[in-house]
């Protein structure tokens, strides 16, 4: 099973017990409520797994960069060639960088939003 077809089995069994425990004054209110902070739930836990998972493509991809324009260095003919090739490396591997630290934030301020949920979820 994908990763998407568990979140909608999980779903289908987090409805169906819902349904079963719905307040009677407004069952429809309760029941939107509680399957939508639910899905909240699950959608930053999602994307934290995500984001986690593009940092380390990043580092892979940073790696890889760094070992090509290594190679590059190595088999240039000229010193203003290889100068030029250790710029662009150096510019490509700060690049690498500022992206990876924008997924870290983007990681912190998910999992600031995954803990508001769960405290919102604690009050309904």
């Amino acid at each position: 099973m994908t990763e998407q077809n568990n979140l909608e089995v999980y779903c289908y069994y987090i409805n169906k017990h819902i349904s079963k425990t719905q307040d009677t004054q407004n069952p429809l209110h309760y029941h939107n409520a509680k399957k939508s902070n639910i899905m909240s739930v699950e959608y930053y836990r999602k994307r934290l797994i995500d984001l986690r998972k593009d940092v380390a493509d990043e580092r892979e991809a940073k790696k890889r960069d760094n070992a090509h324009y290594a190679d590059l260095v190595k088999r240039a003919s000229t010193t203003s060639l290889k100068a030029s090739y250790r710029k662009q490396k150096i510019e490509r591997a700060a690049s690498h960088d500022r992206r990876i630290e924008s997924l870290k934030r983007d990681i912190e301020r998910a999992k600031e939003s995954l803990k508001r949920e769960r405290e919102r979820a604690k009050k309904k």
